[in-house]
């Protein structure tokens, strides 16, 4: 996709000041979008904005000054599709799905398309990508039906929370093998769960947990929601009549997938003056770039080569 000069200068939006360099990660960011949208065209797979990228389309017909990632919804059974998808569809555009079916070491409920693994200064890569040289993808939340009993949700809270909680200190030492082993056996005896086979006990873990998230989909209720998100906060659900439909608004140069209802979405995920800018995202640290930025400079001045003008914050 083309970008103007204009587009990659650095400015201030909303007193916020977004860099160059950011302004060349989003570029990469809307090219995975691009891709991933002709793998759902191909499929007829739906998706919207989620979170902070439909509070930007809103509000600021783009990012928002201090975010620096994508966020998509996808429903349940069309992420499945993706997930079945084979990695040479993904690699026909360069990318890779990354979920715990796919990588044995994913330890998320949060699934990414990527463009890498690793900084790349390769020629065609930096062309392709307007000049970023590090990971750049989309995160993407399965959206699952919520059960209108309470005491279903609770149920699945409650089972979600513990096979969680273990998939994420599986690998802690401090915490005793015994003692890991006795939760896992209380929870497979509960569930029925069949030995790990051809994985790990972590990565079943987590396959199952993503597995819960959708005990419902097969049933008729009024909200969806990311399940790990909900649970941390139980306004982030949304009713389901609102995603009927799509609407498609301006985001930076292109036209971004919004569900019609975006209104009462956004006031369940922000609150009534969610068209009052503020600085929300704390989630990770700003930019989720740094680290390789950092080494990338190291580099340059370690193997004595100056900096191009592009890599600049």
């Amino acid at each position: 996709m083309h970008f103007s000069d204009s587009f990659f200068k650095g400015e201030e939006r909303c007193g916020f000041f977004v860099s160059s360099f950011m302004k060349r990660c989003w570029a990469a960011q809307i090219e995975v979008l691009l891709s991933f949208d002709s793998i759902c065209q191909a499929h007829g797979i739906r998706y919207f904005a989620a979170y902070g990228t439909l509070l930007g389309a809103v509000r600021h017909k783009g990012f928002i000054p201090c975010d620096d990632d994508l966020d998509i919804w996808v429903f349940r059974k069309d992420m499945d599709k993706l997930i079945m998808l084979g990695r040479e569809e993904y690699e026909a555009y360069g990318l890779e799905l990354a979920t715990p079916y796919s990588d044995v070491e994913y330890r998320n409920l949060t699934f990414r398309l990527i463009n890498t693994r690793v900084t790349r200064l390769d020629e065609d890569f930096l062309l392709k990508y307007h000049g970023f040289p590090h990971m750049a993808g989309l995160d993407l939340f399965p959206l699952d039906n919520v059960p209108d009993k309470e005491e279903d949700l609770k149920f699945t809270e409650t089972l979600l929370a513990s096979a969680n909680v273990l998939a994420q200190i599986w690998k802690n030492d401090e915490v005793p093998l015994e003692e890991k082993m006795s939760a896992y056996d209380v929870l497979a005896e509960t569930l029925h769960l069949q030995p790990a086979k051809d994985t790990t006990i972590e990565n079943q873990l987590w396959q199952l947990s993503d597995r819960m998230c959708a005990m419902f989909n097969e049933e008729d209720t009024e909200y969806v929601a990311a399940y790990t998100y909900m649970f941390a906060d139980r306004r982030k659900k949304f009713k389901k009549i609102s995603f009927n439909d799509t609407l498609y608004l301006d985001f930076e140069s292109i036209k971004l997938p919004v569900p019609a209802g975006y209104e009462d979405v956004l006031l369940a995920e922000f609150g009534d003056d969610y068209m009052t800018p503020k600085q929300l995202f704390d989630e990770h640290e700003y930019p989720y770039y740094r680290s390789w930025q950092d080494k990338l400079m190291k580099y340059f001045e370690a193997n004595g080569i100056k900096c191009p003008d592009m890599f600049k914050e």
